[in-house]
């Protein structure tokens, strides 16, 4: 009895797993919904984005203003209980059965999942400020552009070294789209 019980959850894994190759996780329908907090910003879609992340960084400055920008009119600023589903700020069964299923049990802390995968984050198009400073850094470091995340009161923003020489840090927030050319100290 045991072995047909495991066989048919078997079954069940690689069915869901199976589901998920066919299934895209992203949500088209974030760039025209009036629900989103900045719907006039969201006018970039993944596929713009990862043009602009392949640019030439030869000139950090000129990639950095432009992926911030890129960042900042691709990833809609939600986090509302009512997109949870539509939006999958709830991950979905078919992308990650493990965290589908904390979602229920430990709703306070996987309800709403925030991913540190930049390229989930991306997919998925929404996210808080703080899912814009994952983006964005992911993104800065995978490009040997050294970046880090910075943690105010109530928002987070991000740092990029657009001139090693001379340890010139920039400011990001990607969530407004604002490039400031300071580090963070000097602001």
């Amino acid at each position: 009895m045991k072995k047909i019980i495991f066989f048919i959850v078997g079954i069940f894994v690689i069915l869901i797993d199976g589901t998920g190759i066919f299934l895209h996780f992203g949500n088209a329908v974030v760039y025209p919904d009036g629900n989103i907090t900045y719907k006039n910003c969201i006018n970039l879609n993944q596929e713009q984005l990862l043009k602009d992340e392949d640019t030439d960084v030869s000139n950090r400055k000129s990639y950095v203003a432009l992926l911030n920008e890129s960042v900042h009119k691709h990833i809609a600023n939600y986090w509302g209980d009512k997109g949870i589903a539509r939006y999958h700020l709830r991950i979905p069964i078919y992308e990650n059965y493990f965290l589908w299923s904390a979602s229920w049990i430990y709703p306070s802390i996987f309800k709403k999942y925030e991913f540190s995968d930049y390229n989930k984050a991306i997919e998925r198009g929404v996210g808080l400020c703080s899912e814009h400073a994952i983006i964005i850094t992911g993104i800065l470091n995978h490009k040997g552009i050294e970046s880090k995340i910075i943690r105010l009161p109530g928002h987070v923003i991000a740092t990029a070294l657009v001139e090693e020489t001379k340890n010139e840090w920039w400011t990001l927030d990607p969530t407004y789209g604002v490039t400031l050319p300071y580090n963070i100290q000097t602001l």
